[in-house]
């Protein structure tokens, strides 16, 4: 089989279809027996370190004449892989790692650059080994991820996603959402048709008061009450089958049982559904441990025991914890990176490097901040406000009076003896003048004047706000922007997140998305089973009709014959059936309870008016069927009405009835 059967067409939007292929990121050449027998594989794979989703093998028996290393060159430059190696087995125990030569002629264009391909030159299992396990940690799965399912903040759809997934060869796909599984149905089909390891993901909302009743915190001090307002962050993945299952009740819980204006869980609940989960601290900003340690009221010890007892307590509650790093170029980030790493070195814990994705593309970020001030409600003059509070904040702290750019106010004082506050809010002014918004800069002077009367440079506002931050840096990095990020936040001098630990935090995050089973979910529609849906529903057509006073009436005779015909003939009985017991369990008049009862169709549900409810609506009613069995409350043949706009012989499309729901 050609490499080049292994292009697929597919559906990228609504208008265009692109040729992608499965991201493997490594060729290993071998004999037909390793190619074919998958203990051998395994052993190869084991003895390298390699998942099998990265890796596609070749028979190299098939290009044992000179004249065809020719089409093994350009079979292996169509598969574009990272790095390629040939294995030539001498015993099933010892194997001779050899070097495969490919003629420059060949190579792609994106040859070019060194991380895209490594043809190894050494004939050394060491040196295979170290090269291997490079490229394999550069298969980096992004573990804290939005898209749009995080509703007014995630910016890029699943498709989007999938396809920047397959251009990188990455071999994993996850999405933690905020408080939300909306985007899972979606993104498990995606990864089963391109062949990816889908992780199951949410990024937890967290209230340790969230079982408190609105009395309880009505009577609390403030403190208290912000504490209840404000929440805490946490990463958290499906690690087993079991787990999966128990992350859809942690949230539904959390729906359930912690709303209040996001879901929320606690310990508690994490504990009651941890079992087969597996989480981390969360980012720097958010979440419980990082914000301990970076609490400078405590002291070093005191943020050490506090910041313990909250990660004993995480690490009972699941099936493994991890302290999370964030490679962001945000004020303070390098520190927060510190401390969590001198905390999880001291308590033994392995942590992984996220960077918090928000987006895909670095120029998103613009786009990104406009779907932000649709979310908090704020216009340019806010944001460009927003900067020069910043720039106060910044200055303010050099100059060692340090204070929260949530709350910078004008201080006349401080500003006939530091230029400062002038010179951030020439900060702002600069911003709108270079986007050339005129009608933006006459309010920011508005906006001005106030301030310097002693109003805050930002209101507060919502907690979840982020207008104190130039959101630049939330975008899907690959490796190399990565160690960029790295470099630019910590550096060759940073005597704590060395490069030795920036190398240790991404195997660790390998080796988290590596014990998460790739296990397979039952995605089937369950639908009723009716043993003999046709005569089921003839028999409760006729009785509706009966029911109704037409049962003699030869019109409507003719008619429910004429439309029973058609249904049975398009197999659409137990579509009937299911949507009459719909209809039933929510309340609807003219139903027969005893021969509901006898069927087994919740008749004990019927007519409690528990639930709002609308019959159904469209074209179903031009159905007498549908009249009959309470379906629509209209009567066809009094109004007119054609069944076939509803249904006719040889359509096999089931009609669409339209109902609204109030639960």
């Amino acid at each position: 089989m050609s490499l080049l059967e292994t292009y697929e067409t597919h559906d990228i939007d609504d208008k265009h279809k692109i040729e992608v292929k499965r991201p493997y990121r490594f060729v290993i050449i071998t004999d037909t027996k390793t190619k074919t027998d998958p203990d051998k594989r395994y052993g190869i794979l084991k003895d390298l370190d390699l998942d099998e989703e990265q890796v596609f093998f070749l028979d190299h028996k098939r290009f044992t004449k000179k004249t065809n290393y020719d089409v093994l060159a350009a079979e292996v430059v169509e598969l574009n892989p990272l790095c390629v190696l040939c294995i030539k087995p001498i015993k099933s125990e010892n194997l001779s790692l050899a070097v495969l030569k490919i003629d420059p002629e060949f190579l792609s264009d994106q040859d070019e650059e060194e991380y895209t391909r490594k043809i190894i030159e050494q004939d050394d299992h060491d040196a295979y080994k170290h090269v291997i396990e490079y490229y394999a940690l550069t298969d980096f799965p992004h573990l804290h991820l939005h898209d749009d399912y995080s509703l007014r903040d995630g910016l890029r759809t699943l498709k989007d996603r999938v396809k920047l997934t397959l251009d990188r060869r990455y071999t994993y796909v996850t999405a933690t959402n905020h408080g939300s599984l909306g985007g899972w149905a979606g993104q498990y089909a995606a990864c089963q048709k391109y062949g990816l390891k889908n992780v199951f993901g949410l990024e937890l909302y967290l209230n340790e008061l969230r079982d408190w009743s609105k009395e309880d915190v009505k009577d609390a001090d403030n403190e208290t009450k912000l504490k209840y307002r404000k929440n805490n962050h946490m990463t958290i993945h499906a690690k087993t089958y079991e787990g999966y299952f128990n992350l859809i009740q942690l949230q539904n819980d959390a729906q359930q049982n912690g709303f209040y204006y996001k879901p929320r869980a606690n310990i508690e609940s994490i504990k009651k559904f941890g079992k087969g989960l597996i989480g981390t601290s969360g980012d720097g900003g958010a979440g419980i441990i990082p914000q301990i340690l970076m609490d400078e009221s405590l002291s070093e010890d005191e943020r050490f025991e506090k910041a313990k007892e909250w990660y004993d307590r995480f690490d009972d509650a699941l099936d493994g914890f991890y302290i999370e790093l964030n490679l962001l170029k945000w004020e303070n980030q390098n520190e927060i990176n510190n401390r969590c790493i001198e905390f999880a070195k001291k308590v033994g814990a392995p942590f992984i490097v996220t960077a918090d994705c928000h987006y895909l593309y670095p120029d998103d970020h613009e786009t990104h901040d406009i779907l932000l001030m649709i979310r908090d409600r704020k216009t340019v003059v806010d944001k460009a406000m927003s900067f020069s509070a910043a720039a106060l904040a910044r200055d303010l702290k050099k100059a060692g009076l340090a204070t929260d750019p949530k709350s910078v106010e004008w201080d006349k004082e401080e500003c006939e003896r530091l230029p400062i506050a002038r010179e951030a809010l020439e900060v702002g002014r600069e911003f709108l003048q270079e986007q050339g918004l005129t009608v933006a800069l006459e309010e920011f002077e508005k906006r001005v004047k106030e301030v310097e009367k002693g109003k805050s440079f930002l209101d507060p506002g919502d907690e979840d706000s982020v207008w104190e931050f130039n959101v630049k840096d939330l975008w899907f990095k690959d490796f190399s922007a990565l160690y960029d990020t790295w470099h630019d936040l910590h550096g060759e001098n940073d005597p704590i997140y060395t490069e030795d630990v920036f190398w240790e935090s991404l195997r660790y995050t390998r080796e988290y998305v590596r014990s998460i089973d790739n296990f397979s979910v039952d995605t089937s529609v369950k639908l009723p089973i009716y043993e003999d849906a046709d005569n089921i529903l003839e028999k409760m057509s006729y009785e509706g009709l009966e029911r109704l006073g037409f049962h003699e009436d030869q019109e409507y005779l003719n008619r429910m014959k004429h439309e029973l015909e058609i249904i049975k003939s398009t197999g659409f009985s137990t579509y009937f059936l299911i949507l009459a017991e719909i209809m039933q369990f929510c309340g609807i008049e003219n139903v027969d309870e005893e021969y509901c009862k006898k069927e087994g169709l919740r008749p004990e549900l019927i007519h409690e008016g528990k639930y709002g409810f609308g019959p159904g609506r469209g074209s179903c009613g031009g159905s007498l069927v549908s009249y009959a069995i309470a379906i629509s409350q209209i009567d066809p043949i009094k109004y007119g009405l054609l069944f076939e706009r509803f249904l006719e012989e040889g359509r096999y499309v089931p009609g669409v009835v339209g109902c609204t729901f109030e639960l």
